[in-house]
């Protein structure tokens, strides 16, 4: 009996596997019949959902094009979205070249049933794919603005709390939590340690988030109200495009959008228009705060700061910390310390002046050697300058003097040549250096480029120049630049510096008929002069000048010693003749040249050893060019007009 049960139950479910079985099979052949049959269907249905689809997709890449504009970041849920959207794109336009394909078999008698059935079925679901990315596609907002940046990358620098920081950043501190005081000035002279404190309140800020986004940006004595926007705008993680007032008013709208923002800017020199950079203050966003570093009150006045905070120079004692902490135990012994705390004196309580006097004596044992340096410091006062200076150029002077090796000195000089604040790179150098042929032992641009890395090298270690974020490339701290060309106005080398300032025309001056270098770069030159007497030129930098357009034909009649010329970002349209009569050039540049067109001049440089052409328009190179046997570096980088000489390529 019960195997009898046993065997009707097994029957009945068999029975009902059996339907469930046949009705499955029957809705999977309905549906592949079905992708054989309706193909067209299902491919005409997955182009139209398809082109909703785009047309969501282009709305979305204007919404997020118009987000970056503004300094915003995508949401990466958008970012992936417009990926998935684009490989789903491509993947219909492979189909639909073989549902093209199709077609033309189809004309031809011999239709591709595996193919249409294949196509068939993955037009449903790449049209059901479609329909996803659609629904996933309603995007309240694409973008939102970009985490607050901070300056914990900034360098630390030399700060150590002293009493007179201590007290400079209570004031500060103090000031910026009044909400009545916007604009926040912190004055002191050259190298007091202005920027230093700046940097380190900016730390400060950025950990504790007291005072919401911290940015930096260098004004210097003639700021660039467009890049100072820019960078301003790069630091938000903006772009900003276009120029003047409609550039400022993006700024404005953008810093408006951050609760709490404090802006520093460091070495003002005269008063800056902050709503001319698109700044709002007062009631236009009472949560930006201002903080500034200059030198003087006067700017502080100039600028109708809230408050005014000086930095003053350390008391003795912590000039004597400070200039141990630099020395080493040496100045602590017996011998030593009685002369080492005249010197530590000497500089001051100018932390720049006692760090850089503190390394050049390092290491130094001989009591005699700090005597020495002693009795220069007590001598070494310069002449006509304000009182107020007058211990930083001694000290730092010093530091200069104790350079052993004369290239370091006069490498070091030549950082001066270039404008304040300005990235000097080691190509830059080796360029100008080559071609003047002071290195001695160097037989190689390679080996130019190595020795005078090391020199760069060492220059920083001795605090004379600082390093940036680039590779390769430094820049001279303001005050240790004013020293440099001080120095070297008044040498046997004789520099005439006057780079940055704005100039329109040629200075007028006796000495330079003495002077070896000139450097009137990054001015507004309109003309020159037809013939100046410079015979003891070496070095003339007359580069970005953008509004010198002429050279006289007799200009370079009195400068026959000249070996390095430099008259890139220029204007000019032709080459003076008189160019050819400088026999001994070595180095000759005339990047970004764009109107110049002729070059046959260059043919008769015999003694050229670095000649740049970046970015020119010039066709084709003279065929004389290819007796220049002393050519190291030809640099035709982005000249893409130029047409080479047979056997000529960009070398070095």
């Amino acid at each position: 009996m019960a195997l009898s049960c046993l065997s009707e139950s097994g029957t009945g479910v068999a029975s009902e596997l059996g339907k469930d079985t046949v009705n499955y099979l029957f809705i999977r052949l309905k549906s592949s019949f079905g992708y054989l049959v309706h193909y067209k269907e299902k491919v005409n249905n997955l182009q139209e959902t398809f082109e909703d689809l785009r047309s969501l997709k282009n709305d979305i890449q204007r919404r997020t094009e118009a987000a970056e504009k503004n300094g915003e970041v995508v949401d990466e849920v958008v970012t992936s979205w417009l990926r998935k959207v684009s490989e789903l794109e491509q993947a219909v336009n492979t189909m639909l070249a073989e549902v093209r394909e199709n077609k033309r078999s189809f004309r031809r008698l011999y239709p591709n049933l595996i193919s249409r059935y294949k196509l068939g079925k993955e037009a449903t679901q790449r049209k059901l794919d479609a329909e996803k990315l659609q629904e996933k596609g309603k995007f309240e907002k694409v973008s939102q603005l970009p985490p607050p940046p901070t300056i914990e990358s900034m360098p630390a620098g030399d700060f150590m709390a002293f009493s007179s920081t201590i007290e400079a950043m209570d004031n500060v501190l103090k000031a910026m939590r009044d909400e009545n005081q916007q604009l926040i000035g912190i004055y002191g002279m050259g190298g007091v340690g202005k920027t230093t404190l700046m940097e380190e309140l900016g730390r400060q800020f950025s950990i504790s988030k007291e005072f919401g986004t911290v940015i930096k940006v260098v004004v210097s004595q003639n700021p660039n109200i467009d890049q100072i926007r820019r960078e301003i705008a790069e630091e938000l993680g903006m772009r900003l495009f276009g120029e003047g007032e409609s550039a400022a008013k993006k700024l404005a709208d953008r810093l408006k959008k951050e609760t709490k923002i404090v802006i520093m800017m460091d070495d003002i020199w005269s008063r800056l228009e902050l709503r001319v950079i698109g700044i709002p203050i007062g009631e236009e966003h009472r949560g930006c705060k201002i903080l500034f570093t200059t030198r003087t009150l006067q700017a502080c006045q100039l600028m109708e700061s809230h408050a005014s905070i000086l930095v003053d120079v350390l008391t003795r004692e912590d000039s004597w910390t400070l200039f141990k902490s630099k020395v080493g135990d040496i100045c602590s012994s017996p011998d030593i310390e009685n002369v080492a705390r005249k010197v530590a004196d000497e500089c001051g309580g100018l932390p720049l002046a006692i760090v850089v006097v503190g390394r050049a004596l390092r290491g130094c044992s001989e009591k005699s050697v700090w005597e020495s340096g002693l009795m220069q410091l007590k001598r070494s006062i310069p002449d006509e300058l304000l009182n107020v200076e007058e211990q930083l150029f001694k000290s730092l002077e010093l530091s200069y003097n104790y350079i052993k090796n004369e290239e370091m000195k006069l490498l070091f000089l030549f950082c001066c040549l270039f404008r304040e604040d300005y990235e000097i790179t080691e190509d830059e150098l080796t360029r100008y250096v080559v071609g003047e042929g002071f290195l001695k032992d160097v037989y190689s641009l390679d080996e130019a480029r190595g020795k005078i890395h090391l020199i760069v090298h060492d220059l920083i270690a001795s605090c004379l120049l600082l390093k940036t974020e680039r590779e390769r490339s430094v820049k001279m701290h303001d005050v240790v630049r004013d020293v440099a060309v001080y120095i070297a106005s008044k040498g046997d080398d004789c520099f005439f510096v006057k780079a940055g300032l704005g100039l329109r025309y040629w200075p007028e001056s006796r000495t330079l008929e003495m002077c070896k270098r000139i450097s009137l770069m990054n001015n507004d030159l309109l003309d020159l002069p037809d013939q100046p007497n410079c015979p003891k030129l070496l070095t003339l930098l007359l580069n970005s000048n953008p509004s010198l357009s002429g050279i006289s034909s007799s200009f370079f009649q009195g400068m026959a010693s000249l070996a390095v010329l430099d008259l890139s970002d220029t204007n000019i349209q032709s080459l003076p003749s008189s160019l050819a009569l400088l026999t001994n050039l070595g180095s000759l540049r005339l990047d970004r040249c764009r109107r110049l067109t002729d070059l046959s001049l260059i043919g008769k440089l015999r003694k050229l050893k670095i000649l740049g052409l970046q970015k020119c328009q010039v066709d084709i190179l003279p065929e004389e060019i290819e007796t220049l046997a002393d050519l190291k570096l030809l640099d035709i980088s982005y000249s893409t007009s130029l047409a080479l000489v047979k056997g000529l390529s960009n070398f070095g």
